[in-house]
């Protein structure tokens, strides 16, 4: 299983987009994904959703 940390990104407006590029399309793939504030200059993350 490969793990990647944060996918390259790009911002318009309020949205972000996510790119994730050179995928197989007669794969399956699956993402966690978790939220993060920052509190007193520290990232305190959401739990991993499926």
């Amino acid at each position: 299983m490969k793990y990647i940390e944060q996918l390259p990104q790009k911002t318009s407006g309020s949205i972000t987009f996510y790119i994730n590029s050179g995928l197989n399309s007669k794969k399956d793939y699956y993402y966690k994904v978790r939220g993060y504030t920052v509190l007193d200059s520290k990232k305190v993350y959401s739990s991993k959703v499926k």
